[in-house]
């Protein structure tokens, strides 16, 4: 059974499977309006945990995994709550960032952490200087 094509955006919880030779990805995303997380399949070029995606498709009903929103085309964005930054950093991203040094990266720029990576990166490094000799010194 396959519904209308139809709009909807999210943010991505999580990836379930990602194929990197033929771009194929089974993604949870959560959706405002939906109680429980809505399974996106499709190509993805490249999707990361707490970006916000916007996507074309329909509603599919796979026999084994129920109901999927195949998509048909997308746009991701960066996320712009606290959380979903913190996410989209923790997720591997940006290498070397992982989820404890994500929350202590939000903790110190809130809102503007992804305003401050893109368009101030010497603040930003100095913000991971000073994280990495912290850690260093303590242990």
């Amino acid at each position: 059974m396959v519904s209308k094509v139809e709009g909807i955006t999210g943010v991505v919880e999580r990836i379930t499977y990602q194929n990197e030779e033929t771009g194929y990805g089974v993604v949870k995303v959560r959706v405002k309006g939906f109680s429980e997380l809505i399974t996106f399949t499709g190509k993805f070029v490249s999707i990361n945990v707490g970006t916000v995606i916007e996507a074309k498709g329909n509603f599919t009903i796979n026999k084994k995994f129920g109901r999927q929103f195949s998509i048909i085309e997308y746009k991701e964005n960066l996320p712009a709550s606290i959380n979903g930054i913190e996410k989209y950093l923790g997720s591997g991203s940006i290498e070397g960032i992982g989820a404890k040094f994500a929350k202590q990266i939000v903790k110190e720029f809130r809102n503007e952490t992804i305003n401050i990576i893109k368009n101030n990166p010497i603040q930003f490094l100095i913000c991971i200087r000073t994280y990495y000799l912290l850690i260093h010194l303590i242990f």
